[in-house]
């Protein structure tokens, strides 16, 4: 999305631009399945607020039709261990005390902490163990958002980004419509892996799998975890200290899992396994655009990981297992379908999406995002600490290298 928005507000300004695309496809994090004839979303699922976000021109324009996901009382179900379902009263009274802590830990931390939110939580509650149902929301609420555990999370920046109005949306025509439309007309070279970007006296060489490229400019909107891994060649003037601030930003896990039950599910947006026991697995999607019952099971953070690292037979059996507990309908075997991520194996993704480190911070990429000089720029979600981890947030981070080029 961040190499789309970039590349299009670069050729709407009258630029020569050609993107260079190392999958056989565009839209990168974006990837919606159709193999089951319904759309599912592999990657970014939600459109994350409707005030203010980009996103939502691109829906219009598009002709796209936008389904509200809640998590407010009678659109979820909240299931414990052995699949009873807590009580609204006692989960509301969880959440207010979670939530009271994460205050507490908000106002007692600066931004880096260089503690994580556990040790956080620890201090604050002064060394106590967190209730059963409150740990629970916290993985629920912290993990299933950021894909990132308390433990590695920075207490003072895990929160400090901004959140957009207007609740979270799923696309029901699916989320690759956006990048569609973004990238008509535009020159892109599919099947084509940077392997190094060279500065030059004249301007920059691009070398890939298939042929060299020369540029006057180039923007980079490779993801944070290719970055990270060194498999492509930068100018070392570009990297510098844009590596002390990679290691103090993660690149977490959210792994989803669509598979097809065998009975009807109760009739909400989600279903959270609020029970510390029930981990990784953070929320269970009813999917309403299927013909038949069917259901995508998100984990987080290293959970979520060793998930995407294992077999499919393996995640099925967990999440069948998962099932069996919450008293759910179990996976139907007979229909020869099911979908899941692996955006962590992916070598052109190496994980989901960006979050701050403990000792990690806002001023750590907004370093990220800075230019090398008048040839070299940057884009990404991981470039916007505001809206990092956000297809809107990769957006703007497009938006605003595209600004920085035309005014060189």
């Amino acid at each position: 999305m961040a190499g789309l928005s970039a590349a299009r507000h670069l050729a709407d300004a009258g630029q020569s631009v050609t993107v260079l695309e190392a999958r056989p496809r565009i839209g990168g994090r974006i990837e919606t399945d159709r193999s089951a004839g319904f759309a599912v979303e592999r990657g970014a699922g939600w459109i994350h607020g409707t005030q203010g976000n980009p996103l939502i021109d691109m829906t219009r324009r598009a002709g796209l039709s936008l389904r509200a996901t809640s998590y407010d009382r009678g659109m979820s179900l909240a299931l414990d261990a052995t699949g009873m379902k807590i009580p609204p009263a006692r989960l509301e009274a969880a959440d207010a005390q979670l939530m009271d802590l994460l205050r507490q830990v908000d106002a007692q931390s600066d931004s880096p902490a260089r503690q994580s939110l556990a040790a956080a939580l620890v201090r604050i509650s002064h060394g106590g163990v967190l209730p059963p149902l409150v740990a629970a929301l916290l993985r629920l609420e912290i993990t299933g958002d950021l894909g990132a555990d308390p433990e590695d999370l920075d207490a003072g920046s895990f929160d400090d980004d901004a959140a957009l109005d207007g609740g979270d949306h799923w696309i029901v025509e699916g989320y690759d419509r956006i990048p569609a439309l973004l990238a008509r007309g535009l020159d892109i070279r599919l099947d084509e892996a940077v392997v190094s970007v060279e500065e030059r006296a004249d301007g920059l060489r691009v070398t890939t799998n298939r042929a060299t490229h020369e540029a006057d400019q180039v923007v980079v909107a490779l993801p944070l975890g290719v970055l990270k891994s060194g498999d492509i060649v930068l100018p070392e003037a570009a990297l510098g200290r844009r590596r002390q601030a990679m290691e103090r930003i993660g690149v977490g896990t959210l792994f989803k899992l669509a598979v097809p039950v065998t009975g009807a599910l109760p009739a909400v947006d989600v279903i959270l396994p609020a029970d510390p026991a029930l981990a990784p697995w953070t929320a269970l999607y009813p999917l309403r655009q299927a013909p038949w019952p069917a259901l995508m099971l998100v984990a987080g953070g290293k959970g979520g990981r060793a998930l995407e690292q294992t077999s499919m037979e393996s995640a099925m059996a967990a999440a069948d297992a998962l099932l069996a507990r919450l008293q759910l309908p179990r996976i139907d075997r007979k229909r020869n379908w099911q979908m899941a991520s692996d955006w962590s194996r992916d070598p052109f993704a190496r994980g989901s999406y960006s979050f701050p480190l403990t000792g990690g911070g806002a001023k750590d990429f907004e370093l990220l995002a800075k230019p090398q000089g008048k040839r070299l720029f940057f884009a990404g979600e991981h470039c916007l600490f505001a809206h990092h981890a956000t297809v809107h947030g990769a957006w703007m981070s497009g938006e605003a290298a595209a600004r920085d080029v035309l005014a060189t």
